[in-house]
């Protein structure tokens, strides 16, 4: 399910959590409205949230693709002998290009992409596009407009619009990088790799893979997002939490969960920036609000059964921002 944030609420005064040490943390306060299979998707099981060019919400599940415009719901799905439809119903993630194209991936049948009227365009296959797999991981749009693609496999290429063909960089290999387990696109056009053999960097328009020795590779192999900011900073969410690479040196951030146990397993699995300076971080024991600023977690967010206006489950997989 997905859910959506009600009204913005001030931050006030609050205890937060502060450079590492724990204080108290207000929980809940954000009210949220819920968009479930009650309310048009095809399932609760969200892999995938998108907003494009024209302010609707793409919502991809395990059992096909919902549009979203504040009120009613509209599916996309696989049919049977229907070139037009998506090549499967389950979609592990969305990107949009600069026409306003959307690309929809599937974990075993590759890309399918609509253009600006959602009709469908094409299927981006491993024979008719070059794909190094049908099996696809995610997708990240980089700040020069290209769209990477990270494969169940480690492989990683970019899609070449023009030509209609996947783009192999012969630096991202799996000899020497070994299998690649998350992809972030940096704001200028680089991306940021993270492998079981560690962390690395290509450079926008530089035909060379530098490798950040920062993070060790007990990390990066399990990581799960990386995120890019303004500044160049670079968050990292992993298994083992959530990780701030910055031109002053590397830093743990600690977030509050509400158990000793939640907090040994803290399993960061998405990251968001919004317009007033703040990180959200969802984790599979709920979510985040760090304040960059105020370099604190000011907001914890949690299901509670007994609040319709909290999450709907614990586990955030995935965050967008809205237009």
């Amino acid at each position: 399910m997905i859910r959506k944030r009600r009204a913005r609420n001030p931050l006030g005064l609050m205890a937060c959590l502060c450079a590492g040490t724990a204080t108290a943390v207000v929980t809940n306060r954000m009210r949220l409205d819920t968009l479930d299979v009650y309310r048009g998707l095809p399932a609760n099981s969200v892999r995938a949230v998108l907003s494009d060019h024209d302010g609707f919400i793409w919502v991809g599940t395990q059992d096909g693709l919902a549009r979203y415009d504040g009120e009613h719901v509209d599916l996309w799905r696989h049919r049977r002998k229907d070139a037009a439809s998506l090549s499967e119903s389950s979609v592990v993630a969305l990107a949009e290009d600069d026409d306003g194209q959307l690309y929809v991936a599937h974990p075993v049948a590759g890309i399918s992409v609509m253009n600006r009227s959602r009709s469908l365009l094409s299927h981006w296959r491993v024979a008719s596009h070059g794909l190094a797999s049908d099996r696809i991981t995610s997708l990240r749009r980089a700040g020069d407009g290209r769209i990477w693609v990270l494969f169940q496999s480690g492989e990683v290429q970019w899609l070449d619009r023009v030509s209609q063909r996947a783009v192999t960089v012969p630096e991202i290999n799996l000899r020497d990088l070994g299998v690649v387990r998350a992809i972030g696109a940096g704001p200028a056009g680089g991306l940021w790799l993270a492998s079981e053999k560690g962390l690395w960097r290509l450079e926008a328009g530089k035909p060379q893979v530098f490798r950040d020795t920062r993070l060790g590779a007990a990390t990066t192999n399990q990581t799960r997002v990386l995120l890019e900011d303004s500044s160049g900073a670079l968050w990292v969410g992993a298994s083992d939490g959530l990780w701030r690479l910055a031109h002053d040196g590397l830093q743990r951030i600690e977030l509050p969960f509400a158990t000793q146990e939640d907090a040994e397993r803290p399993e960061v699995e998405s990251l968001l920036l919004d317009q007033v300076n703040r990180l959200w971080i969802g984790t599979r024991r709920g979510a985040f609000i760090y304040d960059r600023a105020r370099q604190a977690v000011v907001e914890r967010l949690d299901h509670d059964q007994s609040d319709r206006q909290s999450l709907g489950s614990s586990r955030v997989t995935t965050l967008a921002p809205g237009r």
